[in-house]
């Protein structure tokens, strides 16, 4: 996807608010930053390894093109060692109910008003989706959610509550979603929840489409969030808020990322390219959203 367009893609009236971060693309692609028709990408500052398309109204301030690549910072960390399944198919229908951390073989699907609180530690979904649909209440902080394995996603749908916080400790602190490097590209991950204003911490998808269509703000209510992805892509009337409020929260920030991370020079003496990771958005005392290369 290096190559591929709009990469970090925003259509319709999607928002991507991020007032005090940096957003990056990797893609080399002359539309692979792209916020069109009434979009609106809110920055301290865009910067795309190709060119960006779409009007300049549509952009806080003027995208920087032929950027330096990012490097993907958390490609190391890895799944856990252990998969073997602890559940099979889990479903919830109808009922208030605590999970506990385990590898949750073929998935987790959460509906018809499900009230479900996720006890703090790590939740392996393998081979599956975690799916809320039809009016699933879903909730916990201190986890992290780990997808491996073939059809491995996640899907909330428009009636879907949730709130999630990482880890403040551990393997995954400050993680809240992994994604599997070996993971197949472009499994969908997708927030269409009405209320979805906590997503504290990195959500991590190397090889993964971040899809954000929500009618109403998405994470406006977290201390900050960091995004790495293969792609992002905002539609509808999404607003996907990225703050970065380091201090106010337990969360720490993953080490190459936020007020860690390492930045390149802004532009690119050369167009020879790394091995960088695809979609990224994560923020410094900015925001930034980069993209990965393909090994």
């Amino acid at each position: 996807d290096t190559e591929a367009p709009g990469t970090l893609q925003l259509i319709s009236s999607a928002k991507l608010t991020a007032p005090a971060c940096a957003v990056f693309s990797n893609s080399t692609a002359t539309d692979g930053l792209a916020a069109m028709d009434a979009s609106l990408l809110t920055a301290d500052y865009s910067c795309s390894a190709g060119g960006a398309a779409g009007a300049m109204g549509n952009y806080s301030t003027p995208p920087v093109t032929d950027c330096r690549p990012v490097d993907d910072p958390l490609a190391a960390r890895g799944v856990p060692a252990n998969l073997s399944c602890d559940h099979t198919n889990f479903a919830a229908s109808g009922l208030i109910r605590t999970l506990n951390p385990g590898v949750y073989c073929g998935g987790i699907r959460i509906s018809n008003s499900a009230n479900i609180v996720f006890k703090p530690g790590v939740y392996v979904i393998k081979d599956g989706e975690l799916r809320s649909d039809r009016g699933g209440i879903v909730g916990g902080a201190g986890v992290t959610f780990v997808f491996t394995g073939n059809g491995s996603r996640l899907k909330f749908d428009p009636t879907t509550v949730l709130a999630f916080s990482a880890p403040e400790t551990g393997p995954y602190a400050g993680i809240l979603f992994y994604q599997d490097p070996a993971a197949p590209n472009l499994e969908t991950f997708e927030i269409s929840s009405k209320t979805a204003s906590i997503l504290l911490g990195t959500i991590y998808l190397p090889n993964g489409i971040f899809k954000v269509h929500a009618p109403n703000k998405v994470g406006d209510k977290s201390a900050y969030t960091v995004i790495i992805a293969r792609r992002l892509d905002l539609g509808s009337t999404a607003n996907l808020v990225i703050n970065a409020n380091y201090s106010s929260t337990k969360v720490p920030v993953p080490d190459g990322v936020g007020p860690n991370a390492k930045l390149a020079p802004a532009r690119a003496p050369d167009r020879r390219r790394p091995a960088h990771p695809p979609g990224i958005v994560r923020c410094r005392p900015r925001v930034r959203a980069a993209k990965r290369n393909d090994p």
